[in-house]
């Protein structure tokens, strides 16, 4: 794991291995949900930091993840987002400051941007924005209705 449940190091220490290790994390709980809740059909990754780039090179991978909540990524010269995100050819939402932005162009599909305004990054970002409609978990829930 890379977050703060556990002190493993900081995902900025992290091998490839490590990398590959997270990502295939992401595959396996998909395929745990595919196994014990056969009547999903629809497969979502939301994810934040390291955990939003994680999801973004599995559903690149996975053709049956249909929506991605990219909430303020990681990327380094181990992670290359920009061609994974315009690989990926179905619906993203991306959440987080200008580098966020971006990134969306790079997108080839049906993309939504939630500019924050805040410093916050990864999960953080929760509870730091303005209230109301814009907030980002009302952004989060009707992107995936």
């Amino acid at each position: 794991g890379s977050g703060e449940s556990i002190n493993l190091g900081t995902y900025e220490t992290f091998t490839p291995d490590d990398l590959a290790s997270m990502k295939d994390d992401v595959s396996g709980a998909k395929l745990y949900v595919s196994q014990n809740y056969p009547s999903v059909t629809e497969y979502y990754i939301v994810g934040a930091d390291i955990g939003a780039s994680m999801g973004v090179l599995s559903a690149v991978d996975d053709s049956s993840i249909t929506k991605l909540v990219v909430i303020s990524p990681y990327e380094s010269d181990t992670i290359n987002l920009k061609s994974a995100v315009r690989s990926y050819n179905k619906p993203i939402l991306f959440a987080g400051s200008s580098d966020v932005q971006a990134l969306s162009a790079f997108s080839r599909s049906s993309t939504k941007v939630v500019k924050t305004y805040s410093s916050a990054s990864g999960t953080d970002i929760f509870g730091s924005e303005k209230r109301g409609e814009d907030k980002l978990e009302i952004a989060i829930t009707n992107f995936l209705k």
